[in-house]
């Protein structure tokens, strides 16, 4: 039950009480349940953090799943359905992390993002520009850059070109009711291109490969 700030003195005594019985069954002396030592390590540090304010909160004897718990979990929370508010779409959860890294490593966020591909081929995003459009091709460098196609004017754009990116970007994906549709594979296969774009797209890829194995050999 959530009911924001209108909780009374009982109902919050009543809370505290059953936090005290959940967390007496996850300490390492008293809970029944055998759970590894680590695991009970990173929930204890999690509740203690979830109790702590911003800054106040001691990170540096922090567990690694300590911290990838901690930021798959406000991932899920600021994505989640919620009574109070309304779910943030994933792409703007994930710019959250990055814009915190205080709070979140970015490697750890970086990581979320690859796994859970936040544009995928399919996906309709909103333009900065005001234009909306459909994921063609991402971009494993950066998500924020995929190909994109323009529903206004069937025009294909590259955001990781730099001209392009310099005056239009990814501003959100497009919202649903559950914010996370996209189109399935099969709905993609009976999508077609006229000639010119079919011959854009081959373009943008064939460059988009030479430039890859160029970095690979400076690498």
């Amino acid at each position: 039950m959530k009911k924001g700030e209108d909780i009374t003195e009982i109902e919050n005594s009543t809370i505290t009480k059953y936090r005290e019985k959940a967390f007496a069954l996850l300490h390492a002396d008293t809970n029944p349940y055998s759970i590894p030592s680590d695991s009970l390590a990173m929930v204890t540090q999690m509740i203690k953090a979830g109790r702590a304010e911003g800054d106040d909160v001691d990170r540096s004897k922090w567990l690694t799943g300590t911290t990838i718990l901690t930021v798959a979990d406000k991932f899920d929370r600021m994505t989640a359905m919620s009574l109070s508010r309304k779910p943030k779409s994933e792409i703007s959860a994930i710019r959250y992390l990055i814009d915190h890294p205080e709070s979140y490593p970015q490697n750890v966020v970086s990581a979320l993002a690859k796994c859970i591909h936040i544009m995928p081929v399919g996906c309709c995003v909103d333009l900065t520009n005001g234009d909306k459009g459909l994921v063609l091709e991402t971009n494993e460098r950066d998500f924020n850059q995929p190909i994109v196609l323009c529903f206004r004017d069937n025009q294909i754009l590259d955001l990781s070109n730099p001209k392009i990116n310099k005056t239009i970007r990814i501003a959100d994906v497009m919202h649903t009711m559950d914010n996370r549709v996209k189109m399935d594979d099969e709905t993609l296969k009976q999508f077609t291109t006229d000639e010119n774009s079919s011959k854009m797209v081959k373009k943008y890829q064939f460059k988009k490969l030479q430039i890859e194995k160029k970095l690979q050999r400076q690498a």
